[in-house]
């Protein structure tokens, strides 16, 4: 199977018959193996990629190592595919938001619906680079970035025409870490750090989980 994902991630497209060749097994194995992986269209013996993050979850799923996952999935991948799921959930999305007051920062998705707006940092590292102690620094930096947007009156601004139905309102900011590792960190000084295999379920659970997650609040006008 591992052999399989890598030649899929990396080439995009393979015959049936030539990833029997490589897996060294044969072509009915291999339809088997990859009947359940998402982000694959099988057509005519060809498998074509057709959603690379999807592919590289379910593999992961499937018990393949994040770590070989991430050498053929690259950060562009895993923001594209992130911000097209937060779309599929209702919120509007904003990648690579810069601010330069009060001082220079770059978030890479900022996702809004009403009255809540998740600012997500995608940590595409592989196992063997995140350590808890480094996961635990970025998160530390998520909440001073996050803090940082409040100070901007461009954002404050932007909140308030994308997360206000009428004002005032309320808009909670929720910094949010987002890995490829599989690993489960959970909660790391109250922010949320979410192994992309749980995103789905972390979107559906996120109102369940605003009373234990780091959340800071702002009063639009």
């Amino acid at each position: 199977m591992e052999s399989i994902v890598n030649y899929l991630l990396k080439e995009n497209k393979a015959t049936i018959s030539y990833l029997a060749e490589i897996s060294l097994t044969n072509e009915f194995l291999v339809k088997k193996l990859i009947e359940d992986l998402r982000g694959i269209n099988i057509e005519d013996g060809i498998v074509s990629v057709e959603n690379r993050l999807e592919l590289a979850i379910s593999a992961i799923h499937k018990g393949i190592s994040p770590y070989v996952v991430s050498r053929y999935l690259s950060w562009k991948d895993f923001e594209k595919e992130l911000s097209e799921i937060l779309e599929q959930y209702g919120y509007e999305v904003l990648r690579n938001y810069r601010i330069r007051k009060p001082s220079r920062a770059e978030i890479d998705i900022v996702a809004i619906k009403t009255g809540l707006a998740l600012i997500v940092d995608c940590k595409h590292w592989s196992p063997r680079s995140a350590s808890r102690g480094r996961i635990e620094f970025a998160a530390n930096k998520q909440v001073e970035r996050t803090k940082l947007l409040l100070e901007n009156e461009e954002f404050l601004l932007l909140l308030g025409n994308k997360a206000c139905i009428r004002r005032p309102c309320e808009v909670k900011l929720v910094p949010v870490l987002v890995t490829l590792v599989s690993k489960n960190y959970g909660l790391l000084n109250s922010v949320p750090v979410v192994p992309i295999k749980s995103f789905l379920n972390f979107l559906i659970e996120i109102d369940k989980l605003l009373e234990l997650i780091i959340r800071i609040s702002v009063k639009i006008e």
